[in-house]
């Protein structure tokens, strides 16, 4: 069946984990993009793991993808970084030197 994007935290996060909730309970693969948590605290770790405890009940594979730095430190400090399956956001591409040097 493939794996679903679902976007987390723009807007209504709510939304977006009932969905999670809904794609997991029919065995979908799911890819949560996470991008959207710019300013992660407790509640948003509360949430992500919440989802992650519901794919193990369900028996789904969910993952985290596009995640900020801010993010995945946060999850790193407090050592849940082997709890949940989460992609960082790549680097943005580093400016070509255009300059030609004599």
């Amino acid at each position: 069946m493939g794996v679903k994007t679902v976007v987390f935290g723009a807007g209504r996060p709510d939304l977006a984990a009932a969905r999670v909730h809904a794609l997991l309970c029919a065995g979908v693969d799911v890819a949560c993009d996470v991008g959207a948590v710019v300013a992660p605290d407790a509640r948003a770790v509360d949430a992500l793991l919440r989802l992650v405890l519901h794919a193990r009940r369900c028996g789904g594979r969910l993952r985290f993808v596009g995640a900020p730095q801010r993010l995945t430190d946060l999850l790193l400090a407090c050592g849940l970084d082997g709890v949940v399956d989460i992609e960082p956001r790549p680097p943005p591409d580093q400016p070509k030197n255009t300059s030609a040097s004599a």
